[in-house]
């Protein structure tokens, strides 16, 4: 194979739209030879909120699957699934189903239930009844199973009963609050030792720490935290298999409380975050730092700082980085100023406020 058309293959996964594929298979023959030698349909736009809103991923779906003739692994969400045909894609080996199923009725899942023995990869929402005859999914290679507060729970048993008899399972990743944490890791100890189970927290409750801890210690896979239900720094966010997950894509969310632990710039350091929140919502004042300072300047990467009635006991001085672009602040009885303004890349309008003395801040 050329060298050209491996390159051209690895491009065809990052280009943004369907259309922009139409455009790159003039450019030369090498192109139209890398879509069809590529195995993995780049499912386009499945992220994209203009594509959800003009409901064409079942479009684009079709496109992909009649283009990119060379695929042993469709890639396709739940929904579009559903209304193709189980003979579009008898010749295709694997399907990948990526995003959550969440229905309760059979009917719902019939074509699902249908191309069962080709499912390798798929998430299951444990709120609703969804049962396909788990022991057809012979070609399992990975499941993401999310428990929130309202779960069924013969769906989490018939699951853990069915995942031991896969061969060819390689991953679990196991979504739930903290408060679940202890009852899911004794059903995953059911599962053969070669299958990497990571767990994922989606809410993190203060009362479950230990639990957490003893999670962390005990696993050499990474355990992800996404939304924490309370302001201390705990010692397990520094942990070298803890992630800090973004509850939304590149933003990073901290209590105003963390602010002022010397940990704190650890994190921004480990991170590197694009968009800050400071969270102090409806919380009594906190512990400024000790010197008074909470120093962004390092922060080379950050473009957004939303600081949200983040109040302190003491007035601070924070040091903003050159790369910041927007700023919004709705509280600015604890900040005595906004140090490096001026050589940020905040609008001249921004910048003109504060250094006529007008600190309220936003854009």
């Amino acid at each position: 194979m050329p060298l050209e058309v491996v390159y051209l293959m690895n491009v065809v996964k990052y280009l943004d739209s369907t259309e922009t594929l139409k455009v790159f298979v003039q450019v030369n023959h090498h192109c139209l030879e890398a879509i069809s030698r590529t195995k993995i349909n780049p499912c386009y736009g499945i992220n994209s909120l203009a594509v959800a809103i003009s409901n064409s991923r079942y479009k684009n779906a079709l496109f992909e699957l009649k283009v990119f003739d060379g695929i042993e692994t469709f890639y396709v969400d739940y929904n579009s699934l559903e209304k193709m045909s189980v003979k579009s894609l008898e010749n295709i080996p694997l399907i990948n189903v990526h995003k959550f199923v969440m229905q309760n009725g059979s009917s719902d899942y019939a074509i699902f239930r249908k191309l069962s023995d080709k499912i390798c990869s798929i998430g299951i929402d444990t709120a609703y009844t969804f049962n396909p005859n788990f022991s057809n999914f012979i070609n399992l290679r990975e499941i993401v199973i999310r428990v929130g507060q309202n779960y069924n729970n013969n769906i989490i048993e018939q699951l853990f009963e069915q995942l031991p008899k896969f061969n060819y399972l390689h991953k679990v990743v196991i979504r739930c609050d903290s408060n679940r944490l202890h009852y899911l890791r004794e059903l995953s100890k059911k599962l053969q030792i070669k299958t990497k189970v990571i767990f994922i927290i989606d809410w993190l409750h203060k009362e479950d720490i230990e639990e957490v801890n003893d999670l962390v210690n005990s696993t050499t896979q990474k355990v992800g935290i996404v939304m924490i239900n309370f302001d201390d720094f705990e010692a397990l966010f520094m942990k070298s298999n803890v992630v800090l997950l973004p509850f939304c894509p590149y933003n990073f969310q901290v209590s105003s409380k963390m602010t002022a632990d010397p940990r704190f710039y650890e994190l921004l350091k480990m991170y590197l975050p694009t968009r800050l929140e400071i969270q102090g919502g409806i919380r009594p004042d906190v512990e400024a730092p000790k010197n008074k300072i909470i120093d962004l300047s390092k922060c080379i990467c950050l473009n957004e700082l939303f600081m949200n009635e983040a109040r302190y006991t003491s007035r601070i001085i924070v040091k903003l980085p050159t790369s910041l672009n927007r700023m919004f602040i709705n509280n600015l009885g604890s900040i005595d100023s906004l140090e490096g303004i001026d050589e940020t890349h905040l609008p001249d309008s921004l910048k003109e406020q504060f250094s006529q003395g007008n600190l309220f801040i936003s854009n």
